[in-house]
């Protein structure tokens, strides 16, 4: 009788974990895996035909593993002229990769992308590729919302002018999904 009853409660036992196998739901990371948000800053460009400029854009992460992410960022500018101080439209963006040191509430990160800048002036366009070493930090607001500092230096050049240097200051606001 007692080998009876152990195999009716180690049959029940093994029944009740199958069924809260059934009904549990999928494991949740703390953190999702991408994100897309608002950026918005100031840039100082070292160039004797452009001088500042303001961006506002979208930008946009996609975790890899291992603290890797990829990034992407696109921007709308107002520039200034340095010749008469006039403004004019420009756009630039970049894809890279960053490293998060930390992957909690506070996430600190280094990365480098290659980065694109073209302002459209009256007689003529210019066009910058160059790379750009960045650092920051994110500040995660639950699991989902994240807004952080990011320093930037745009190493920028084209064949037929010098070497452009210009650093750039941004607040990032994100959501993860």
């Amino acid at each position: 009788m007692p080998e009876l009853m152990q195999w009716r409660w180690g049959g029940r036992a093994r029944a009740l974990a199958v069924a809260l196998l059934v009904v549990s739901g999928a494991a949740h990371a703390q953190f999702a895996n991408r994100s897309i948000g608002f950026s918005g800053g100031y840039i100082q460009l070292n160039d004797n035909i452009l001088n500042r400029a303001i961006p506002l854009g979208l930008m946009g992460t996609y975790y890899l593993e291992d603290g890797l992410e990829l990034t992407a960022r696109v921007h709308g500018l107002i520039v200034t002229l340095v010749l008469d101080g006039t403004q004019a439209f420009a756009a630039n963006g970049g894809f890279g990769i960053r490293y998060l040191f930390l992957q909690e509430q506070f996430r600190p990160y280094v990365g480098i992308e290659m980065s694109y800048f073209q302002a459209f002036l009256r007689n003529d366009n210019l066009i910058y590729v160059g790379a750009s070493p960045a650092a920051g930090f994110d500040l995660m607001f639950g699991s989902q919302w994240s807004f952080g500092p990011r320093a930037q230096v745009n190493v920028y050049w084209m064949l037929n002018r010098s070497i452009n240097a210009a650093w750039e200051l941004t607040g990032e606001f994100a959501a993860y999904f």
